[in-house]
């Protein structure tokens, strides 16, 4: 599955799509549209009667013609957009690669990255934490971060599992992602820079 929200490496606003074996893919048509037998365009794209049967419990998860239109546009420039975003992607790993207990993401060898999220992790030492890094950017140098992703486990529609992950709950705590979107220029990238070392300093 692919998410193409609107923060993502290419977008149509809201919405995604579904790749995969046919029979999946076809299940998964049939629950988006209500679970109704037949498209619209096989109902009425002919003129034929608009007869159908819900044939199992679905959910409205069809994304309208305009915003396809949309995501027809971001795919052809989806090249242009993963080639900026690998650019400032380098620009983090060349300068913030001595900044100690800062660890950077890794990419394994023969895999393309498509650099939607970059996350650090934020080792706990000298006073600094995730969460004094991202106010500090934030606060005194006007330069927003995210958090990706809380434990599931820990949110109230899942805690009734009552799992127990502490290395997932050590890896969330540190986790922060810096600014990484294909319309930073460069001097964008270097204010972000910057301020880490700054902070470190």
């Amino acid at each position: 599955m692919f998410s193409f929200y609107a923060n993502k490496v290419m977008t149509t606003g809201e919405g995604g799509m579904v790749v995969g074996r046919a029979e999946l893919v076809q299940r998964a048509r049939l629950l988006g549209r209500h679970g109704i037998d037949t498209s619209v365009w096989q109902r009425h794209g002919k003129r034929r009667t608009a007869e159908y049967e819900v044939t199992v419990p679905g959910l409205k998860y069809t994304m309208p013609d305009i915003t396809a239109a949309v995501g027809i546009q971001q795919f052809q420039k989806l090249p242009e957009f993963t080639a900026r975003r690998s650019l400032i992607a380098a620009s983090y790993d060349r300068s913030l690669a001595g900044l100690p207990g800062l660890r950077l993401p890794t990419v394994l060898d023969g895999v393309r990255h498509g650099w939607f999220l970059y996350p650090v992790l934020i080792e706990p030492v000298g006073g600094r934490t995730r969460d004094t890094v991202a106010n500090l950017l934030l606060d005194t140098y006007g330069i927003g971060t995210s958090v990706h992703f809380k434990p599931a486990h820990r949110l109230a529609a899942y805690r009734y599992l009552g799992c127990d992950l502490p290395a997932t709950e050590q890896i969330a705590a540190r986790q922060l992602s810096l600014p990484c979107y294909p319309a930073m220029t460069g001097t964008d990238v270097q204010r972000v820079i910057d301020a880490l070392h700054a902070i470190w300093s």
